[in-house]
């Protein structure tokens, strides 16, 4: 299957129709009403694809509704504890200068002297910004702040990121 990319994943039925909560995992849980086409993947099982039928907010959730999927039993027997996916060029565009947290992962972190400073293996949120965690070459990890006064660029087509001023948490 073409990589795909996971959206939400489906905790428990809802109501007597088949309603399954589904916990976002996007930033915008309004992304659902463009979605019609899913794939949900659940361990150890065949991928199953499923049409959207229907789909409403309620306060942090969203209710998915599955068509052909019309009873709660049906619907813990078929999708839950799944993760509904779409594939990769369904995803929303990002606004300039943001960045997919899975095109960051496997980066290579350069500095100004293109020296390879490691890869990219982990994105933390943080409250003031998010965190690049980098294995570096010869062991150990650094983590970078990804603000404008550190990261001089990031290129996700290269796979790079260059930073600057950040010489002190590489050194061993």
């Amino acid at each position: 299957m073409d990589e795909r990319i996971t959206i939400g994943y489906l905790t428990r039925t809802k109501g007597v129709r088949g309603w399954v909560v589904t916990e976002p995992l996007t930033d915008d849980p309004h992304r659902f009403e463009a979605v019609e086409d899913v794939v949900v993947e659940i361990d150890r099982r065949e991928p199953i694809e499923l049409k959207i039928e229907d789909w409403r907010l309620e306060g942090t959730i969203v209710l998915l509704k599955f068509a052909g999927i019309d009873t709660p039993e049906e619907a813990r027997e078929r999708v839950l504890k799944g993760y509904v996916t779409i594939p990769k060029d369904q995803l929303a565009p990002l606004p300039e200068g943001q960045h997919y947290v899975f095109d960051l992962i496997g980066c290579q972190v350069v500095d100004a002297d293109d020296v390879d400073l490691g890869a990219v293996t982990q994105v933390l949120p943080m409250p003031s910004a998010d965190v690049i965690v980098v294995r570096r070459p010869r062991g150990g990890e650094a983590m970078v702040p990804m603000v404008g006064d550190f990261v001089e660029s990031v290129d996700t087509q290269a796979r790079q990121i260059r930073v600057r001023g950040v010489e002190e948490l590489f050194e061993d």
